[in-house]
């Protein structure tokens, strides 16, 4: 079963930006406890917001339970932090980073692992 909650059209738009993104990452607290995770479309303009395990149990609801939830645009950009010894190499030959920003997250995360 997945456990959500329906942001609100107006809300959905004012996070999602101009022009929207697809899927857009947040961070917020639901009862207070903190989580991050990503808003998921689910049609005319709006998205869903779902709550995994950890973050129901940390807030202590289930199925049907009412959740007060506070949500904001996570501004991080994806993907791990670039050690400082890469970042400085990435620096020195022409169109490097451009080049490793290109890769996929998951690319980019098993080359720094």
């Amino acid at each position: 079963m997945n456990y959500c909650v329906d942001v609100p059209v107006d809300a959905s738009r004012a996070l999602a930006g101009s022009p929207p993104d697809r899927y857009v990452r947040v961070e917020g607290r639901a009862n207070g406890r903190p989580f991050r995770t990503r808003l998921t479309p689910r049609g005319g303009g709006a998205f869903r917001l779902f709550l995994d395990a950890a973050v129901r149990a940390a807030a202590g609801v289930g199925a049907g339970d009412a959740v007060e939830i506070e949500v904001w645009r996570h501004e991080e950009p994806p993907g791990p932090r670039i050690p400082a010894d890469l970042a400085s190499a990435l620096a020195q030959v022409p169109g490097a980073s451009g080049a490793f920003a290109a890769l996929t997250r998951a690319q980019r995360e098993g080359m720094i692992a």
